[in-house]
């Protein structure tokens, strides 16, 4: 069996002009080397649910640090989300990213989900990152839209949790089409 040193490597999360990236300035071996690489990373790889109660939640969702760092956007679902509250539930969670935090929203058919980097990942150099997710289903003349609210204490991070769901369980859209010069 062949053993595996692993170094810790310090990156930056970065948003600039709309481009979400991530600059890795030094290599594992401590080799200076700027990569930058643009997101989106599927960040929920790195990312386990958090199952959180009602108070643990809203200590997070109230703190400014997250109210700052918020993000939203309104989505149509897309046909094979419509009428199965069970089906976005799942997309949502990302895979395991994100728990499902029960008894949280008065409302039965809004979902509120939670995740964090484990504590294997988070240490002195990366504080404890925490994506809080909230998804309010549209009924009555709103069936078949989505609001989707991301708050984190990371904007980035809010950002590609947002976009990730988006990918998840809105339909589709097209792309713009190109300006001709005549």
């Amino acid at each position: 069996m062949n053993a595996v040193e692993c170094r810790q490597m310090r990156v930056s999360f970065v948003a600039e002009n709309a481009l979400s990236f991530f600059r890795l300035c030094r290599l594992a071996d401590n080799t200076p080397r700027s990569v930058e690489v643009t997101l989106p990373i599927a960040v929920s790889k790195f990312m386990e649910g958090r199952e959180m109660g009602a108070e643990e939640f809203f200590v997070f969702w109230k703190n400014e640090r997250f109210v700052l760092k918020e993000t939203s956007c309104v989505l149509n679902l897309h046909s094979r989300f419509r009428g199965s509250l069970l089906a976005v539930a799942q997309a949502s969670q990302l895979g395991r990213a994100l728990s499902l935090c029960r008894n949280v929203d008065p409302n039965p058919e809004n979902l509120v989900l939670a995740g964090a980097f484990p504590p294997s990942v988070c240490d002195q150099a990366i504080p404890l990152s925490i994506a809080l997710v909230r998804l309010e289903i549209g009924r009555g003349r709103h069936h078949g839209k989505c609001r989707l609210v991301v708050r984190s204490d990371c904007h980035v991070l809010s950002q590609g949790i947002r976009d990730l769901i988006s990918l998840q369980v809105a339909t589709p859209q097209p792309a713009p089409l190109p300006l001709s010069s005549s």
